[in-house]
């Protein structure tokens, strides 16, 4: 059985503005600058680094998801690093008849969420360095890990070698 779960682009740099604009806001400071460099995160130029970031966790979500993801490389693949604006982030899964619609749901919510996560860490990393906002935005892209590898896990389960005595 195959199932799509479609990102919108749009979705995702709104997700990952609004954190930025709080914790600009909030940050203990007089220094206007510093403020408006966390805030301004899909501005201008700024949007092209998220973009990358965007692409990238999308990309380990995908290879996280490679039960269920995996495709053929085609000989003879070229591909280049030119910065493209996605408009959709499309993942396409292929799942047992059995695959749950609870997880499937619960898949797109991991997925969207740690793409937000991973920019924002990303972008703190830059713009606000000294503060604990890195280590936070780290943290919850771990904990998302965690809990997309475990619902995977879950499904196909893990593969144990037993101990022989020989």
């Amino acid at each position: 059985m195959s199932v799509t779960i479609v990102f919108k682009r749009e979705q995702l740099l709104y997700d990952v503005a609004h954190p930025s604009w709080v914790e600009g806001d909030v940050l203990q400071t007089d220094n206007v600058h510093a403020v408006h460099q966390i805030q301004d995160v899909i501005q201008d130029q700024n949007v092209d680094r998220v973009t990358r970031m965007l692409d990238l966790a999308f990309a380990e979500c995908t290879e996280m998801l490679y039960p269920y993801s995996k495709k053929e490389l085609l000989d003879g693949t070229v591909e280049n690093d030119e910065l493209t604006e996605t408009t959709e982030y499309v993942l396409q899964l292929s799942v047992p008849e059995s695959f749950s619609k609870t997880t499937y749901d619960l898949l797109k919510l991991y997925v969207h969420n740690y793409m937000v996560a991973y920019a924002l860490e990303d972008w703190m990393s830059i713009t606000n360095p000294d503060k604990n906002s890195k280590a936070n935005w780290y943290s919850k892209i771990a904990d998302i890990r965690g809990k997309i590898e475990s619902s995977i896990n879950a499904r196909t389960g893990r593969v144990r070698r037993t101990l022989s005595p020989f």
